[in-house]
């Protein structure tokens, strides 16, 4: 037969436990707050470091494009000077040969 005495002892057992509970579950609640300020800060972290990687893609792809234009350019001077030193040469030889 169930006593007074150990509806008593249940009901203590069972406030302790919820007791734990209550204390468990208020911190977990400071855990998820904490972890999500941690997620925030490593998504702010996350969208700036996003926006100096495109900040140097782009001054690395000016940087390449300013570098292809220069190149074409003495590319061309190279061929201008190649060009002159070639127009040059046959006239030599034919002022060799008439001396």
């Amino acid at each position: 037969m169930i006593t007074l005495n150990s509806i008593e002892q249940l009901a203590n057992r069972l406030a302790e436990l919820l007791t734990k509970l209550k204390d468990e579950n208020e911190q977990l609640k400071k855990e998820a707050h904490s972890l999500r300020q941690k997620v925030s800060e490593k998504d702010l972290e996350h969208i700036r470091e996003t926006k100096e990687l495109q900040r140097t893609i782009e001054r690395l792809e000016r940087e390449r494009m300013m570098l292809q234009k220069e190149k074409a350019q003495l590319d061309n001077q190279m061929k201008s000077v190649y060009d002159k030193l070639n127009a040059l040469l046959p006239e030599q030889s034919e002022q060799g040969h008439n001396s």
